[in-house]
């Protein structure tokens, strides 16, 4: 496969880490029963044009490119149900998914069946060989359009949905968020006093002269 080798930004693994934090996880499962979905069904389907091992493989890719841990593989793998119709689309699509997926083994010494079993930072240090290509730009690109489109995986993040329709947030929970109750609040505080090391209790002015020394 060609390396891309051009000074263009696009999608890259920087600071791409799990554990991201907080995820309505309750409400997630509330919202795919609403909807008819389940975390459990198989979002590849009936694949057109992907093998199976290598869309399975794609679904480990996108998951350590984008890594949601309590997000269920069912969105993952709607993400490379997509990358599957595309390749069905065009035979060059199909191919540089193939090639891309084949060539992991060159930079893990595995079976690129295996790519999911690895540890987190094996999958990344192998991905980061592949970030300027056109595979990973590819298929990086397909996860932060379809991925974050999926009306029943918002919830996982808190999100409610657009709110224009149902005439906006203000009466309908716009401040029910349950991770500001221990926030301090700085509404009388004149502006300058807000900022505020927690350690050293200095502004950040001063914070900032010191670091200057």
């Amino acid at each position: 496969m060609t390396e891309d080798t051009g000074a263009s930004k696009g999608p890259s693994l920087e600071g791409q880490t799990s554990g991201e934090g907080r995820m309505r996880t309750a409400d997630a499962a509330v919202s795919a029963e609403d909807l008819g979905t389940s975390p459990a069904a198989d979002g590849l389907g009936e694949l057109k044009a992907l093998d199976r091992e290598t869309a399975e493989v794609l679904v480990a890719v996108t998951r350590a490119m984008y890594p949601h841990d309590r997000v269920p593989n069912v969105h993952y793998e709607r993400v490379v149900a997509s990358l599957d119709g595309k390749a069905a689309a065009d035979e060059g699509t199909g191919r540089l998914l193939t090639e891309g997926v084949a060539s992991l083994a060159t930079f893990t010494g595995r079976w690129p069946r295996e790519f999911g079993e690895l540890p987190e930072e094996e999958q990344v240090r192998a991905l980061k060989r592949l970030e300027k290509g056109a595979f990973f730009k590819a298929v990086a690109s397909e996860v932060v359009v379809n991925l974050y489109s999926q009306h029943d995986i918002w919830p996982y993040f808190g999100y409610e949905g657009p709110s224009n329709d149902k005439g906006g947030y203000v009466n309908r929970g716009f401040d029910d968020i349950d991770w500001l109750d221990d926030a301090p609040d700085y509404r009388d505080v004149p502006v300058e006093k807000t900022f505020v090391d927690p350690v050293e209790q200095v502004s950040t002015e001063e914070r900032l002269s010191k670091e200057g020394q």
